[in-house]
């Protein structure tokens, strides 16, 4: 990226990963225009789905590490606004993961997932849930892989619907020659497991209720 000075477009990539890929400075000073597609949901869209899908667990449980740069303070504020409350918790260490966990597992009603391979890395995943399962906290994942994987629910924006997006706003710079600012996904779906809902003892609104 340091070695080319065309306008840049970054697609399926977290807001947290482009915000730290400008801090680089050899990418910030040789790039004339760049812009994003971010991955992750905007917060009011995920908060509101959690709201729509289980309005009864409203002590939501989070767990990151210090590189995700998440604003908790606002975060905290705009769970509060629904009506809920946030029990989160940093994870400095792979080694302080479990116990981290179980602190914000003891406290919540259901654990939602950021998009934050250090904690949720293919060697954590199981761990993680079981232990979310033997607390009766669902998890509430960031994609179709982590439903099928074993997350309750889901919000997302698939990879085709990502490059409709990607598609328009390339058209959108060669009629302008103009990137818009970087923006979060314009179009969504919706996952769940109802198995893991019936074993949990949860009963979802369709898929329909829920985008409603």
């Amino acid at each position: 990226m340091a070695q080319v000075d065309t306008p840049l477009l970054v697609v399926m990539v977290p807001e947290t990963g482009y915000q730290k890929l400008l801090t680089q400075k050899s990418i910030r000073e040789s790039l004339p225009t760049i812009s994003a597609i971010y991955l992750n949901q905007p917060w009011d869209r995920q908060l509101d789905f959690l709201r729509a899908a289980l309005p009864e667990r409203r002590k939501i449980g989070l767990l990151y590490t210090p590189d995700t740069r998440i604003d908790i303070e606002n975060l905290r504020k705009k769970i509060a606004a629904r009506g809920g409350s946030l029990i989160a918790r940093p994870v400095q260490s792979a080694d302080s993961l479990f116990s981290a966990l179980e602190s914000v597992l003891v406290n919540s009603t259901v654990l939602l997932a950021i998009p934050d391979n250090e904690i949720y890395s293919s060697s954590n995943f199981r761990n993680i849930l079981l232990t979310s399962y033997r607390h009766n906290v669902p998890l509430v994942g960031i994609s179709k892989a982590y439903v099928n994987s074993g997350a309750l629910c889901a919000i997302f924006t698939t990879p085709e619907q990502l490059a409709d997006q990607a598609g328009e706003t390339v058209v959108l710079f060669a009629r302008d020659g103009k990137l818009p600012a970087p923006q979060y996904p314009a179009a969504f779906a919706i996952e769940v497991n109802q198995r893991v809902a019936q074993s949990l003892g949860i009963e979802l609104p369709t898929q329909d209720e829920m985008r409603a």
